[in-house]
């Protein structure tokens, strides 16, 4: 007669810890201090809306609401945590439909169709490629008319340069990217001089040891220097008189490194990397960069105002260099400062609308380092460019 009763107070056991598991999120969320922003997610966080009847009645409040709960409730880093934990063990799959999980610690960004171009997706045709060359050569022809020359540098990929480490569902389907059949198309050309090849740099480099970051998106020191000797050779056919700095005068430093893509994985915000860093053992240039105030009266800068450009460099050297990068750039300047006179960074500007500023700095050369996934949006031909220089569009 007693065991219908034990479980009748089992069951009802079982039911209070259910509403208590479910109860205990909102209780943590109700008493807890709230975060403005996540540092693992790398965003604000929503923020509580305030009460009104016109956003009731049109249901912004609702969704405000919801967004705010959903990023505020109680425990979330610890269930965010148990759903990672769970996801990658289980099915070797991220929390985070921007990430890929590769063998060995590899980690990748699936960011601006990145994913797409590598299993080549896009297939560019003969007459998207043939105007991709015509924007270079107007450019190239436009800025030798000022007296300055001009260098793409397209920065490939994780997944171009480390295949090998991506899942087998994903490596089994690569193709040919946009980069990849560029410039298999200007190979055929007979000039071609347009662009430095960083992918096969990188590739040969590989037996030296890494040139990319497990955890994140981008290359480290050792990737960073080859591509930039690479590029130092490049130029030496207008400039014979400059040349990349030799290893021998740099010291290999160990360093942990937060990894971008990491922190995306929802892995611990104090997870490192173990890496190798490059130190300049006698540096020539600053540890302070100028900021050129003069830009802001460009044509560029004032139609698409962004970050100002900032220069550096040696005085012992002889040549004046303009680069224009993106967050690959930042691994690049320890070097570059020490092989020009003067050089200046800047993000990614309306060329035709710095004439004013080409002009009056009068740089020997502008390099333009771009990432594989966006260095196609470079290459539209300019009408500008056409008009000066006399030429018509194809």
């Amino acid at each position: 007669m007693q065991r219908p009763v034990s479980i009748k107070w089992a069951d009802k056991v079982m039911s209070g810890l259910v509403v208590l598991a479910l109860f205990i999120p909102l209780l943590v969320m109700l008493s807890g201090h709230q975060a403005e922003i996540s540092g693992r997610e790398k965003r604000r966080l929503a923020a509580k809306p305030t009460f009104e009847l016109r956003a009731l009645w049109s249901g912004d409040y609702q969704r405000e609401y919801n967004n705010y709960f959903r990023d505020h409730f109680g425990l979330r880093s610890e269930i965010l945590n148990a759903a990672r934990w769970s996801r990658e063990s289980l099915f070797n799959k991220s929390i985070s439909d921007r990430v890929i999980i590769g063998r060995e610690g590899w980690r990748y960004y699936s960011i601006d169709g990145s994913l797409r171009d590598f299993i080549g997706e896009y297939h560019p045709t003969r007459n998207q490629m043939q105007r991709w060359e015509q924007a270079l050569r107007f450019k190239q022809l436009w800025l030798e008319s000022l007296g300055v020359q001009y260098l793409l540098v397209p920065i490939p990929g994780k997944m171009s340069v480390y295949s090998e480490y991506l899942p087998d569902r994903v490596r089994k389907v690569a193709g040919t990217t946009r980069l990849q059949a560029f410039r298999e198309y200007l190979s055929a050309l007979p000039e071609n001089e347009f662009l430095v090849d960083a992918y096969r740099v990188l590739l040969e480099s590989k037996t030296q040891g890494p040139m990319f970051f497990r955890t994140d998106t981008h290359w480290n020191d050792h990737g960073a220097y080859q591509v930039y000797a690479a590029v130092m050779q490049d130029l030496r056919k207008w400039f014979p008189d400059i040349a990349p700095l030799p290893l021998t005068q740099f010291a290999r430093k160990a360093k942990n490194k937060k990894g971008d893509i990491a922190q995306a994985s929802g892995l611990p915000t104090d997870l490192t990397e173990p890496a190798e860093a490059l130190y300049l053992l006698e540096p020539c240039s600053s540890d302070e960069y100028r900021v050129l105030e003069s830009f802001a009266q460009t044509q560029a800068y004032r139609e698409i105002p962004k970050r100002l450009p900032e220069a550096n460099g040696c005085p012992g050297k002889s040549r004046k260099a303009v680069v224009i990068h993106d967050s690959f750039g930042q691994f690049l300047k320890q070097f570059l400062n020490e092989s020009f006179n003067e050089v200046v960074y800047m993000p990614s500007y309306d060329l035709f609308g710095m004439k004013s500023f080409i002009e009056q700095y009068q740089p020997d050369v502008i390099i333009d380092f771009r990432v594989d996934r966006r260095f196609h949006l470079l290459l539209e031909p300019d009408p500008r460019m056409a008009a000066e220089l006399g030429l018509g569009l194809d």
